[in-house]
């Protein structure tokens, strides 16, 4: 009766965690050395991950791998997944990689096959992923922020703003808490670069350029309605009625967002709007052709109004 409740409590816990469980808590469950060492040896436990394990016949699912990563940490109550591992799993544009565990603690944990930083790990900062422990979304993009390559990083942080999943007062709040932590420079140059406003790393560099050719007139993130519908232009000139559009590093990568770019264009052209539209590449790598453009635009269109 005693045995099979403790079958009963590992399966539980296995199926909590896709299907996966540790040599630990097949102990807790009540499991003795020489019972567990026997269904290794009898083939009806088998490895997964180190002193993970799981029941011969079971299938483990997609969160077996991250969940076994875990337990090898010994406590997950002190651990989550994170950075570029967690933001795959929140969908954002990150390009496949290790699996990333954050642990909080005085040591940092050898795991095989898995990346493992020490670093403070408050519970705000911890939600889950199909019952696996994974750092916030806003949590997640900082992380990214200081251990991703540069262009990555800044793909990362353009996406992030324009949807709206973190804001440049919240990555300062967290720049201000991550002194010391590698990578941190590199964090606070793209922060820096995030103006309240300008949403994107190609608006940003369309900015410094307008201003250092004095040109005048323009709103970042300018808000109208077109068609009905309530649009926000990413650099406007109002009373010339200019709209400049800058497709970032991320903006191909997204269709949903291709065709409503599309859709909008086509409604400003019907409203009287003349529409720019612009690469990052086109203004990182030359500004001032951008610049000139977008004066002939506002010359022709002050010899038409």
């Amino acid at each position: 009766m005693e045995f099979d409740q403790g079958l009963g409590r590992l399966a539980r816990v296995a199926r909590a965690q896709g299907g996966v469980f540790s040599v630990r808590q097949a102990r807790l469950a009540g499991f003795s050395r020489q019972q567990i060492d026997y269904r290794r040896r009898s083939g009806q436990w088998r490895p997964v991950f180190g002193r993970v394990l799981c029941h011969v016949s079971a299938q483990p699912g997609d969160a077996a791998a991250l969940w076994a990563a875990l337990l090898c940490i010994g406590d997950v109550h002190r651990a989550a997944v994170s950075h570029g591992c967690a933001a795959r799993l929140w969908g954002m544009p990150v390009v496949d990689g290790p699996i990333e565990i954050t642990v909080a603690g005085a040591r940092t944990p050898r795991v095989s096959g898995a990346v493992v930083r020490r670093c403070p790990l408050p519970s705000a900062d911890v939600r889950e992923y199909e019952g696996v422990p994974v750092t916030s979304r806003a949590r997640t993009i900082f992380d990214c922020l200081l251990t991703l390559p540069g262009d990555q990083a800044r793909t990362l942080l353009d996406r992030s703003l324009q949807r709206g999943w973190t804001s440049p007062a919240e990555l300062r709040d967290r720049l201000a808490g991550a002194r010391g932590r590698i990578g941190v420079a590199q964090a606070r140059r793209l922060v820096e670069q995030s103006e309240p406003g300008v949403y994107s790393d190609g608006e940003r560099r369309l900015v410094r350029a307008l201003r250092r050719r004095r040109v005048e007139g323009w709103v970042a993130n300018f808000r109208t309605v077109v068609g009905g519908r309530r649009v926000v232009l990413d650099v406007a000139f109002p009373l010339h009625r200019v709209a400049v559009e800058v497709d970032g590093w991320a903006w191909h990568t997204d269709p949903e967002r291709f065709q409503r770019d599309r859709s909008r264009q086509n409604a400003l052209h019907l409203t009287g709007w003349t529409v720019l539209r612009f690469t990052w590449h086109d203004v990182a790598d030359h500004p001032d052709h951008v610049v000139d453009v977008i004066v002939s635009a506002l010359a022709a269109r002050s010899g038409r109004d």
